[in-house]
């Protein structure tokens, strides 16, 4: 599994145990009835939202490396080749 979808795993169970954890909380008496449903819908839709974002970093479909070219093959030439003299050369 490469580095982002490691990253994107991590982001969506970290969502997913803040949540049950805020939940655990709240539900243990630490809120009234209100606050708690409230606060948890929007906070449910904020942890739902980044899972999200997590889900798609660890599903996205990793990049093929980029192929470097050595710098021993030739390189294009732009326009004619000069003679000394400074004037291009004559097709034969």
């Amino acid at each position: 599994m490469g580095k982002g979808k490691l990253v994107g795993v991590g982001i969506l169970l970290a969502c997913i145990v803040s949540a049950l954890a805020y939940t655990l909380l709240l539900y243990l008496g630490y809120g009234s009835t209100l606050t708690i449903i409230l606060v948890s819908a929007a906070l449910f839709v904020l942890l739902g939202l980044i899972g999200w974002v997590g889900w798609a970093i660890a599903m996205a479909p990793t990049s093929k490396p980029v192929k470097v070219e050595s710098e021993t093959q030739p390189k294009e030439i732009a326009g004619p080749v000069k003679t000394r003299k400074g004037r291009p050369r004559k097709k034969v």
